[in-house]
C-alpha cells in the first residue's frame, strides 16, 4: 500500500548548487501512484503536479521556473533558479492518499574564479593600438579589474571578456598588466593572471642647427645626435638623404657606421660644397624588431650662399630672318637675383632693336640630375619680327650680395635655306656630274648630296660648303660598278633647318635600250625630254618652261609653246612621282639636262622639302 512506501530522494538531507546554476533532484516512490507533486512545506499548496502514464511537462505558465523528466517510478525535479536554505518535498497520491516522508535542503555554494589569457605577451609599435582580452568565470562576481603600476585601469561590468583596449600606444605604457576576478560569497575569492606589453619604438634623434656656408666651403658636417636609444636599440641602414622641397634628391652614406657598439652621432661630411648642395638633409635609422621595421628621421637645413647661376644649355642662339624671335635667358641664385642686366660688347656689330623685360617666377633646373622647381629670374628679349641677317656678341650681369656672374652668349639672324634650283645633270662613262644653282649669299650654308633609300636609311655622300659661287657642282663616281639605281637628292642647310629639292632617280639600263625620247634639242646642246609612259606610275610629260630672265635659267633660245601635262602630278601626295633619268651607257659623252621643277611657279613654296617617291 502507499501509506506504507517510502519516498527516497537523491541528493539528500542537504542538495549542493552552484551559484547561479539549475538544481536537480530525484524522488522515487514504489507502485502504485497517480501522481506526484512539488512543494515547499509549510506553504499551502503545491508548484505543479504530473500524473502517471500522461505527458511528463512542466506547466508552461511554470516553465521558466522548473524542469521535470520521468523515468518509471522516478521523477527528476529541476529548480532553474535555486535559493539557499529552501526546503523541497516530493508528494506522491494514491486514491487520495499523499504521501511525502522525506525531504531536500539546498545549499548553495561560490563559483570560484578562474581566469583564461589569449597570450602571455604583446609586442607592439610606438603609436599603435592594441587590445588584451582577460576571460574569466566565477559567481557571484563582485568585481574585474585590470591594474597597471599598482592602479586600477579599467572596472568590469562583468560581461565577458573583460577587455583592455590602449590607442595609439606611447613607451611610457609598456609593462605589466594584470587582470583580476573576486567573489565574495560565503567567503571571498580571488584569481589574477599578468601579462607584459612591450613597445618597440625608435631612437630619439637631435639634427644640429641650420647650417648657412658660401659656395666653395670645405669640409662642412652634419650631425645627428642620438638623444635616447630606441627599443631595440640595434640600428641598420643608416644614411642621410638630400631634399629640395618635396624633391629626393640623393642618398648619401655617413661618416661613421656602426662596429658593434651602438651609435650616438651620426655624421655627414661634403667635401666642397656647390650651390647643388642647398636644402634639407635628413638623417634617417631602423631598427629591425618583432613588430617590423622602425625608422626614425630629423633633418636640418643647409644654405647655400652662392653668386647667381645661369641656367643655359647653349651660348649661340639663332633667329630665322622674317620670323619673329626672342631670347629667354633664366637665372637662380640664393639670396635672389637683385640685378639682370644685358648689354652688347663694344667690338660686337650692332643687333636690332629688342625689348627687355625681367619676370620673377619658379623655374625648373637640374640639380644632381634631378628635375627640381626654385624661385628665379628671368630676362626676355623680344626682337619682334627679324628684317635682315645679323650676328652680335652679349654680356648678362646677373648680380646678388654674393657678387657677379657674367654670361657672354651669341645671337645670330640667318635665312632659311632656299631650296637648291636649276639642276643639271652630266653623265660620263663612270660616274654622273650634278651641277645646280643656290640663293646668293648662301655662306652660312652647306649643301647636301642625299642618296635616298626606300627604307629610311639615307646617306649624305658629300658636303659642300656655300661659297657664294654662281653655281656648284659634284660628280657621282663608280657607276660603271654598281648594279642599283639611285635615288638623290639636293638639300641646302643651316643652323635654321634644311631646304631640299625634288627627289630623282638615275638609272642604269643597256645600252641597246631607250626609254626617253629628245623631243627637242636647243643652240646650247639642252634636250627637252618627253617621258613614255603617263599616270602615276610613269613619267609625266613636263611643260616648256619659259625663260622669262635669261640669266636665271641655263637654257637658253626662244620661248615656246608652252606644253601641259598630260596626267598632272599632284603636289605633296603619296603617289607624287620622281623624276625619272634613264641614261644608257655609250662611248661618247653625253650631256642631258632636265629642269627639276614640276609645278608653277605660284606652287613652288608648296613643294619645299617634299619628296617624291612614286617609280617609273
Amino acid at each position: 500500500m502507499l501509506s506504507e512506501s517510502t519516498i527516497f530522494i537523491e541528493p539528500a538531507p542537504i542538495a549542493n548548487a552552484t551559484y547561479g546554476k539549475p538544481l536537480n533532484f530525484t524522488c522515487t516512490c514504489p507502485d502504485p501512484w497517480q501522481s506526484a507533486s512539488l512543494k515547499i512545506p509549510g506553504e499551502n499548496g503545491f508548484k505543479f503536479a504530473i500524473f502517471k502514464d500522461f505527458y511528463c511537462q512542466v506547466p508552461i505558465d511554470k516553465e521558466r521556473l522548473y524542469s521535470v523528466a520521468c523515468s518509471g517510478d522516478t521523477i527528476t525535479f529541476g529548480i532553474l533558479h535555486p535559493v539557499d536554505n529552501i526546503t523541497w518535498q516530493c508528494i506522491f497520491a494514491n486514491n487520495s492518499v499523499n504521501i511525502g516522508n522525506n525531504v531536500t535542503k539546498v545549499n548553495i555554494n561560490p563559483e570560484k574564479p578562474n581566469i583564461t589569457m589569449q597570450q602571455w605577451t604583446y609586442v607592439i609599435q610606438e603609436g599603435e593600438d592594441v587590445s588584451i582580452p582577460c576571460n574569466f568565470i566565477g559567481n557571484p562576481i563582485s568585481n574585474v579589474t585590470w591594474e597597471h603600476n599598482n592602479s586600477t585601469i579599467k572596472l568590469s561590468d562583468l560581461r565577458q571578456p573583460l577587455t583592455l583596449s590602449l590607442k595609439n600606444v606611447s613607451r611610457s605604457a609598456a609593462g605589466d598588466y594584470t587582470c583580476k576576478v573576486t567573489v565574495n560569497y560565503k567567503g571571498t575569492f580571488f584569481a589574477s593572471e599578468t601579462v607584459s606589453l612591450v613597445v618597440e619604438y625608435p631612437p630619439t634623434l637631435k639634427p644640429s642647427n641650420k647650417t648657412t656656408v658660401r659656395e666653395g666651403t670645405s669640409d662642412v658636417r652634419l650631425f645627428c645626435d642620438v638623444v635616447t636609444d630606441g627599443n631595440p636599440a640595434k640600428y641598420s641602414n643608416l644614411i642621410w638623404q638630400h631634399w629640395i622641397g618635396n624633391t629626393f634628391i640623393r642618398k648619401l652614406d655617413p661618416d661613421n657606421l656602426p662596429n658593434g657598439s651602438p651609435i650616438k652621432t651620426l655624421s655627414l661630411t661634403m667635401q666642397s660644397i656647390s650651390f647643388n648642395d642647398i636644402g634639407t638633409y635628413v638623417c634617417l635609422t631602423t631598427s629591425s624588431g618583432v613588430g617590423g621595421n622602425i625608422t626614425q628621421s630629423a633633418s636640418t637645413e643647409l644654405v647655400v650662399e652662392a653668386i647667381p647661376r645661369v641656367l643655359l644649355t647653349t651660348n649661340i642662339f639663332y633667329g630665322q630672318v622674317e620670323k619673329s624671335f626672342e631670347v629667354r635667358l633664366e637665372c637662380v641664385g640664393n639670396p635672389p637675383v637683385s640685378s639682370l642686366k644685358v648689354n652688347t660688347k663694344l667690338e660686337s656689330s650692332p643687333p636690332p632693336f629688342y625689348n627687355k623685360t625681367k619676370i620673377e617666377k619658379p623655374i625648373r633646373l637640374s640639380i644632381y640630375d634631378t628635375e627640381v622647381v626654385m624661385n628665379g629670374s628671368i630676362l626676355e628679349m623680344k626682337f619682334g619680327i627679324l628684317k635682315s641677317k645679323f650676328d652680335s656678341t652679349f654680356v648678362l650681369s646677373a648680380e646678388n650680395p654674393v657678387g657677379i656672374k657674367e654670361y657672354v652668349f651669341f645671337v645670330e639672324a640667318y635665312y632659311f635655306p632656299s631650296e637648291p634650283f636649276h639642276i643639271h645633270i652630266k653623265e660620263f662613262k663612270t660616274y654622273v656630274s650634278l651641277e645646280w644653282k643656290g640663293t646668293i649669299p648662301d655662306l652660312d650654308m652647306k649643301y647636301e648630296i642625299v642618296e635616298k633609300n626606300i627604307s629610311g636609311h639615307d646617306q649624305v655622300v658629300y658636303r659642300l660648303p656655300g661659297s657664294n659661287l654662281p653655281s656648284y657642282t659634284y660628280s657621282l663616281t663608280n657607276f660603271d660598278t654598281k648594279n642599283t639605281d639611285s635615288i638623290i637628292q639636293i638639300c641646302a642647310t643651316n643652323v635654321l633647318g634644311k631646304n631640299c629639292s625634288s627627289t630623282f632617280k638615275v638609272k642604269h639600263i643597256d645600252p641597246e635600250s631607250k626609254s626617253i625620247d629628245f623631243d627637242f634639242i636647243l643652240d646650247n646642246g639642252v634636250y627637252l625630254v618627253d617621258g613614255d609612259t603617263k599616270g602615276k606610275n610613269g613619267v609625266p610629260k613636263l611643260p616648256y618652261r619659259p625663260n622669262t630672265k635669261e640669266s636665271d635659267y641655263l637654257t637658253a633660245g626662244d620661248q615656246m609653246e608652252e606644253k601641259g601635262w598630260d596626267n598632272d602630278a599632284v603636289l605633296n601626295s603619296d603617289t607624287s612621282p620622281s623624276l625619272l633619268l634613264e641614261i644608257p651607257r655609250q662611248t661618247e659623252e653625253s650631256d642631258i639636262t632636265q629642269y627639276l621643277t614640276c609645278s608653277a611657279g605660284y606652287e613652288r613654296e608648296k613643294q619645299r622639302n617634299v619628296d617624291w617617291w612614286t617609280q617609273a
